[in-house]
Order: structure tokens, then sequence, then C-alpha cells
């Protein structure tokens, strides 16, 4: 998600500021998949939002799966650079997430 992108929106529609916290908090740390799913906001902005941005804006190319559940994901950013993700899962019930990029920081 573009944040820039969200603030700027969020400001052409008239919106209080605090929106962006609300919708981020959702995104980040409640990890809502989609517009639609923050409940925090109205659904009219959530409508609105759903038709003026991308919540995501990479796009799945490949993924894997081992025996272990831990798993690998190949994608790619709108102007075609790589992003790949590694999910190892740990016997303690732990995670950790590997990430590398072409795309940068």
């Amino acid at each position: 998600m573009d944040l820039d992108k969200l603030r700027t929106t969020l400001q052409e529609l008239g919106e209080p500021t605090y929106r962006l916290k609300q919708i981020t908090l959702a995104v980040y740390r409640d990890l809502k998949e989609g517009f639609d799913a923050v409940d925090t906001v109205p659904q009219a902005l959530r409508n609105d939002l759903t038709r003026l941005l991308a919540f995501n804006e990479l796009t799945l190319k490949a993924e894997q799966e081992s025996p272990d559940g831990s798993g690998k994901a190949l994608l790619f950013t709108h102007d075609n650079l790589a992003v790949e993700s590694v999910l190892i899962k740990h016997e303690d019930g732990s995670r950790t997430v590997c990430v590398s990029t072409e795309a940068g920081c």
C-alpha cells in the first residue's frame, strides 16, 4: 500500500487526519486484507478507497510451501521489480520472515 497516495486521497475526500492512523493500524496491526475489511471507518469511505486505490501493489508470481508449513513467495511490484519472501516456521511456534528485493528498502 502506498501510504503517500492513501494520505493524499484521504485529504482529497475531506476526511479527518485520524483516518490515516485508523487504516494503517487496521492493515499493519490487525492484518486486514482489503479496504472493505477495515471496519473502523465508515462503509462509504471503504467503498471510495476500494474504488480509488490499489490495496496491494504486489503481484504474486510463484508460491511454494514445504511440508513443515514454511513457505516462499515471489512477488513483483507495479514496475516489475522482484520481491522474494520466505516464512520459516520453528518448532517452538515462532516464525521468521526473510525478504530479499530488487526494489530497495
